[in-house]
Formats: C-alpha cells, structure tokens, sequence
C-alpha cells in the first residue's frame, strides 16, 4: 500500500470517535480532514500556525477556543487543539483538532453589535488534566453558552482516547520525510483528478442583498485552480476572514473535482486564493462575522458553481441557488427553534432536478409532531412549491413552502442571501 493509503487509513483509524476533526504536524501542514465544515481547511490552518506559534504544547495538552480571528468557526463552534506528539526523533509534531457546535441565535447575527462570548487559544488542559479554575471561571460568565462545561470537559476526553490509540502508528510514517512523501503523493493525484475537468477563464459578479459587490475571476488548469477575488467591495453587513474564503473555495471545488478523499495539505496546494485587504472578504477584527460564516458557504457555492459553468456547460445543468432560508424561532421558557428551508438543486440536461426535501442531508427527519410537541408551534401546511415555469423536458427541483401558526407570542428571525440576484442562464433552460 502506497504512504497515502496507509497513513489516509491510520489517521481515519484514530479519529473514529470524532464527528469533525483535523490532524496538523509541527510545521502546520494539515494532514488530514474528517467531516470538514466549509471552512476548515482554511481555519484550521491558520488555527494551527497560531497555536504552534505561541504556545508551546506538550502530549495530552489542551487549547480551546471559538474566535474567528484566531481561526475558529464562529461564535457558537467550540475548536480544540491536542498536542499528541512533539517533533523529536526525527519524527514529525502531530496536533489533533476537533470542533463542537452549539445552537447560534439568531438575533446576534442580525444584530451584529451585541457582544460576543469570545474565546481566544486557552490553554485549558495540561497534560490530560482539566485546568478546573481557568474552566470554572470561564463558565461563569453571563455570555457563555448553556452546557459549555459539560462540552469542553467532553471534547478534552475525547483527546485522551485519541492520544491512547495514536500510540499504535509505526515511529516511520510520522518521520517528516515520510510525511512529505505523503503530501506530495496528495497533489500528483490531485493534478491527475483535474486533468479530466475542463479548462478554462471565466469572470463573474454578484451583488448580495446587504449591498455589497462579489468579483470573481476563475482559471482552472493543468498548474491547479486560481481564484481572484479583485473588485470586491468592503463589507456593509457581509464579513469574512480570508482564511474562511479559502476554506470555503477549496471546500467547494473539492466537492466538485470529486477530490473530498484528498483533505490534506497536498490538496490545499494545488487551490491559490487571493483578494483585496479592503474588501469584505479580507475581513478583521473588530468586524462582526457571524452573518458572513452562516451564510458565506452557500454564497461561494452558487458562485463558483456558475462560474464552473460558464467554463463547462456541458452537461447542461440548472443554476442551483445554495441560499435557502435560515428559520428561527424563540419562545420564553424555551429552547431555540430552528430549521433550514432548502431550494431544490438544479436539472441536469437529460434528468430532473431534485426537491427541496433536505438535499443537503443537513437535518435528520423533519417532524411536524416532534415540533408541535416541544414548541408552541402548529404547522398546517408542509409541501412542495408549485414551478413557476413552463413545463419542459426535465424540471428542476422545486423547494419547500411551510405555513405554521404561532400558538404563543415570540420572535421570528431569519437569514437568507441573494434574493434580489438573477443569474444568467443558458437559452435552453
């Protein structure tokens, strides 16, 4: 078995029990990525440049933290780094990553300038061992998330598993030449993948609904994928870090080129992002980036996506919006209520498009009982919206319509994007 199939095979190996996580050596070289967000490749890089840089880390030490600008998420995901190797004996550092996610309220992404519970790298394990004071005292603030300490003294746990069976991988494969034999087998396979895509230059632009102006210019060849975001406007309501934009886009375009098996830095090299420091997607502190992280996925997958398609229209394929609709609702004396209110995907030339029922897989089962029963909520109608447009070859996918009473006084808040943008499509569809 070649170094990338046994090492791609070791690190699934000790990361089995985590829903989301990340492996980086000393360098800060991403290893590998399991159940990625959109963001992570990007985030989680830099996360790991700023942990090595200013804390030193032995075996079974543990940072947390859930600051964007200190390559987190965003507010409401939780991020763990665990020093499991130091660089000695000509074997490489190796760090795990992990993230957690608690429910987001939506009227502090709305309102963008309510404070924040901010975490930066917090040392707050050492050696395994809870750093019980520093955890009490951050728990106690009036800004922290209910059951934060129940979740870290978890995800720290899980770090003494993994830490427990990555003693079973051979000295050799964690020795950096091996290592770097690895990442390069990644781009070669990378570089082949491509090949097979189309080539091209495109250039496009959208103007998002909170007023600000998204310039694209897309060139795919032999060399890898360059994307430049020159033209950008500064941010009005939409703010991202640069290192969420490269996430995103190297997220996206993975999913794409079918290279998701790849998640390493091999991958990553192959993918150059840049943009202007001044626009909205350079975006620093004290820039508030909640709306720009929940919705800046979807925003970058309907762009790229046509973007692709201005360089390959063939197949011929339906324009797919990614921006559905963010629900919340709140109630006193209850929990958040929240669900995703998806567009269906676009057709192809010669099969239907798919429905809004859940085509991102992002929720379990939707049950208007299981809502009706813990919300004071009563849905009367739960269907698929009528098209709109003539019936032709094949249709595309048609979204949801929900119309729900409320059955007590709350509040409603909800988040889309792109709703005033038309994207141009191909005469035949």
């Amino acid at each position: 078995m070649s170094s990338y199939g046994q090492l791609h095979q070791a690190f699934k190996s000790i990361t089995q029990n985590l829903d989301n996580s990340a492996l980086c050596d000393h360098r800060g070289q991403i290893l590998f990525l399991k159940n990625p967000f959109a963001f992570d490749s990007g985030t989680w890089s830099e996360a790991f440049r700023w942990a090595l840089k200013y804390f030193p880390m032995n075996p079974g030490d543990v940072l947390v933290f859930n600051d964007p600008y200190a390559g987190g998420n965003d507010f409401s995901v939780f991020s763990f780094i665990t020093c499991l190797q130091n660089p000695v004996d000509n074997r490489s550092g190796l760090y795990l990553g992990q993230r957690f996610s608690t429910p987001a309220d939506y009227k502090d992404i709305i309102q963008s300038g309510k404070n924040n519970f901010r975490i930066p790298l917090t040392p707050i394990a050492t050696g395994g061992v809870m750093q019980t004071a520093l955890l009490e005292a951050m728990c106690s603030s009036p800004l922290a998330p209910l059951g934060l300490k129940e979740t870290i003294e978890t995800q720290v746990a899980k770090s003494r598993h993994v830490l427990k069976r990555f003693e079973v991988i051979p000295k050799a494969w964690l020795s950096p030449k091996y290592l770097q034999t690895f990442i390069e087998e990644t781009r070669l396979a990378v570089l082949m993948r491509l090949k097979d895509k189309p080539w091209g230059e495109t250039r496009l632009e959208i103007n998002l609904d909170t007023g600000e102006l998204i310039k694209l210019n897309l060139e795919m060849s032999d060399l890898g994928v360059r994307l430049d975001f020159v033209g950008t406007t500064p941010g009005k309501e939409f703010f991202l870090p640069p290192s969420a934009l490269t996430g995103c886009c190297q997220y996206f375009l993975s999913q794409y080129a079918d290279l998701v098996p790849y998640m390493n830095e091999g991958l990553f090299s192959v993918f150059q992002v840049s943009q202007p420091t001044t626009s909205c997607l350079s975006s620093k502190f004290p820039s508030p980036t909640a709306r720009g992280y929940k919705l800046g996925p979807r925003v970058m997958s309907t762009l790229l996506e046509t973007a692709l398609m201005k360089i390959n229209s063939k197949p011929s394929k339906g324009v797919t919006n990614y921006c559905g609709l963010y629900v919340q609702f709140q109630f006193p004396d209850h929990s958040p209520f929240e669900f995703f209110v998806p567009n269906g995907l676009g057709a192809l030339a010669e099969a239907e498009g798919m429905s809004g029922l859940d085509p991102f897989n992002e929720s379990v089962y939707f049950s208007a009982e299981h809502c009706e029963n813990n919300w004071p909520l009563l849905f009367h109608r739960m269907d698929l919206r009528n098209s709109t447009l003539g019936k032709g070859k094949v249709s595309g996918g048609r979204g949801l319509i929900h119309q729900i009473e409320f059955l007590k006084r709350g509040e409603m808040f909800w988040l889309s994007e792109l709703t005033q943008h038309r994207f141009p499509v191909q005469k035949n569809q």
